[in-house]
């Protein structure tokens, strides 16, 4: 079964259920990968706030700034570099982001670039305490505690202009603040009879942990189709393969604890990210010492999420304090949960920075155009 694209009548996308659909990209393009599997970004009320800043001035369409896709023969590597000449072609806009629960104020430079069948996004941006691998186990002589939240950057998009106003206000659409935790994208909006109940909006995201599969965070939410409730609600694009990792961490009696410790010559500063092979089970507690640390996820070698949840390759480096992160996807998954990329079509998103524990970040509504 297809449907048709609201925004372009000729762009159809395949049903969840039908055929999977694989990023085909250049093999240059899938260099040192990067991955965020689960990212856990805490959402507050944002007004819309995108403002333009430094020596390049965004252009400014009818609503948010604009983002122009440059055109490129010669498709970058994702490796969260940017060393490649289509990079020196695109056109940088900065915007400033709106700080929440407590972080410093901040700006975030994105670039885009564009091919037949693939779109190209870039963001740097100054972070003094870059945090890549906070998610691990750590011992202090009692108990084992696990770290600090990764940083985070993600992109958030409205699917096929289905939430009014997201192209003006940004997160400023939403009426109600998160609940407490960490652990829940909580949207909340104003939905008393239903009307909302086709909004969907996609995510992109990318973070630290782990490193090892090569991919994006893509996860999607939908409001809630109960009228009356006032919630987006998250949820992962479908992966039909399972998790290619596993979470390092049981309960013994009260406690959490990690399962697996890394063999002997391997630690968490020269292998940060293992799989399985590098791991072995714990089976006595009492020979830790306090500083000893464990990996919080284990990946499983060869293994992959399959279906949507694939689609997106990322990469983050952070050099002298900046961070530059790269995002490659196709511009049509054939998923009816990710936002087709027309050229022609405008389509809005809006990023968020999440700097570890301490907080986040939210820019207003960017609007992506195609040279």
């Amino acid at each position: 079964m297809k449907r048709t694209n609201k925004c372009h009548p000729a762009a159809t996308r395949k049903s969840a259920a039908g055929p999977e659909t694989k990023l085909t990209l250049p093999a240059n393009l899938v260099r040192g990968g990067s991955v965020c599997l689960a990212l856990i970004i805490l959402f507050a009320l944002a007004a819309g706030c995108a403002s333009s800043t430094g020596a390049t001035q965004p252009e400014q369409g009818t609503s948010g700034t604009t983002l122009v896709a440059v055109r490129t023969q010669a498709p970058p590597a994702v490796d969260g570099k940017m060393g490649e000449d289509a990079w020196a072609q695109a056109k940088p806009v900065t915007v400033s982001l709106k700080p929440e629960a407590g972080v410093e104020p901040r700006e975030i430079t994105l670039r885009a670039l564009y091919d037949d069948e693939n779109v190209y996004l870039s963001a740097s941006y100054k972070d003094a305490t870059p945090l890549k691998i906070g998610e691990a186990w750590s011992y202090d002589g009692t108990s084992w505690t696990k770290g600090a939240h990764d940083d985070t950057l993600g992109l958030v998009w409205d699917i096929d202009k289905s939430l009014p106003a997201f192209d003006k206000q940004g997160f400023g659409v939403m009426t109600t603040p998160l609940r407490n935790g960490l652990d829940v994208f909580d949207f909340k909006l104003d939905n008393p009879t239903g009307q909302l109940s086709h909004a969907k909006l996609d995510f992109w995201g990318w973070c630290g942990l782990p490193e090892f599969y090569g991919r994006g965070d893509d996860m999607i939410f939908k409001m809630s189709v109960k009228p009356g409730e006032k919630a987006l609600l998250i949820q992962h694009d479908a992966y039909p393969n399972g998790k290619p990792w596993v979470k390092n961490e049981t309960a013994i009696g009260n406690k959490t604890v990690p399962v697996y410790k890394y063999k002997a010559g391997l630690d968490l500063d020269n292998t940060p990210r293992p799989y399985l092979e590098d791991v072995e089970l714990i089976t006595d507690y009492t020979s830790f010492k306090p500083g000893d640390r464990a990996p919080f996820v284990v990946g499983i070698r060869g293994a992959t999420w399959g279906g949507s949840k694939d689609d997106i390759i990322t990469k983050g480096v952070n050099d002298n304090g900046v961070w530059t992160i790269e995002f490659a996807r196709k511009r049509d998954t054939g998923y009816p949960d990710d936002v087709v990329l027309v050229v022609g079509v405008e389509t809005a998103f809006a990023a968020i920075v999440r700097d570890d524990g301490k907080g986040y970040a939210l820019s207003g509504p960017v609007i992506l155009r195609f040279e």
